[in-house]
This record gives C-alpha cells, sequence and structure tokens, in this order.
C-alpha cells in the first residue's frame, strides 16, 4: 500500500507544488528557499522522495503532480480509516461523558477535547438516527456546546 503520510515540513513543501505546478525546478529551489529557508540539495532531496513515492513527477526540469491535492489528501484519509478503524469508521459518534469530554480507549477523559452535535455519542443507542424528529440535531448541538462551555468555565 502506498503511503500518504507526509510531515509537517513535506505538507508545505508538496503545498508549494500543488500551488505553483507545473513549476521549473530552478523555480522550485527559489521558492523554497524563500519560503523553507532550504538550500538547494535540500529541495532536490525531498522532490526526488516525494517522486519517489508517487506524489510528483520531473522531465525535462518541469515538477509537474501526479495526485491532485484533493486526490491525496482522499487518499490519506482512505488510509487512516483503513489502518485505524478496519476500513470502517465508529457508528454513533465519538464517546464523551455527561460533560462532552471526549474519552479514550480506557474510558477516561482526554483533558480539554470535546465533542458536541452529532460528533459525539451515542446519543441514538447504535445506528438508528431518527430522521423524522425535526431539529433533533440541532438541539443537541447546542445543548452539547452549552454543557461543554460550562464545564471549561468550571461552572
Amino acid at each position: 500500500m502506498q503511503d500518504f503520510k507526509l510531515g509537517a515540513v513535506e505538507s508545505h513543501f508538496a503545498d508549494l507544488i500543488w500551488l505553483h505546478a507545473p513549476i521549473m525546478t530552478s523555480e522550485l529551489v527559489k521558492l523554497c528557499a524563500q519560503e523553507l529557508s532550504w538550500k538547494r540539495t535540500t529541495t532536490y532531496t525531498v522532490l526526488k522522495r516525494l517522486c519517489e513515492r508517487g506524489l510528483f513527477q520531473t522531465q525535462d526540469s518541469v515538477v509537474t503532480p501526479l495526485l491532485s491535492r484533493t486526490e491525496f489528501y482522499a487518499r490519506q484519509s482512505e488510509q487512516f480509516v483503513e489502518q485505524s478503524f478496519d476500513g470502517s469508521l465508529p457508528m454513533g459518534g465519538i464517546i464523551v461523558n455527561a460533560d462532552n469530554m471526549v474519552l479514550d480507549e480506557s474510558d477516561e477523559p482526554i483533558e480539554g477535547l470535546y465533542a458536541v452535535g452529532n460528533n459525539a455519542g451515542p446519543f441514538y443507542g447504535g445506528t438508528d438516527y431518527p430522521m423524522d424528529v425535526l431539529g433533533l440535531s440541532i438541539g443537541r448541538a447546542i445543548t452539547g456546546g452549552y454543557l461543554a462551555g460550562k464545564h471549561v468555565a468550571g461552572l
């Protein structure tokens, strides 16, 4: 499986290419010197690595994407879901406590992390989302936000 994970610096570099493509390698070197404070050799090293990973290609000193930015991040998301959830997202939302704090695998609250609205669950007991109750989603989002806000404020 192709690896669709990029570090922060690689992501910035890839974004520069996607933004300016097609781009001459000489222009990319100048751009990376300005934006990333890179030397020419660093630019070529990272470019070579991303070309080997199938993101870009260089032909006649012109860099072009093999995948669009949208396609890359869509595949990255698919890879994350596959690796983290065996290809299927959990139904019912993120598990939260009464204060809407997100719970970890041990059902312990993760300090400072909250989920409200349709992201928080399980509210409906599983996958049975009632579609015939108008305003249910917005009411839950407002109430969950209120409860989370009260908890953050210590009220």
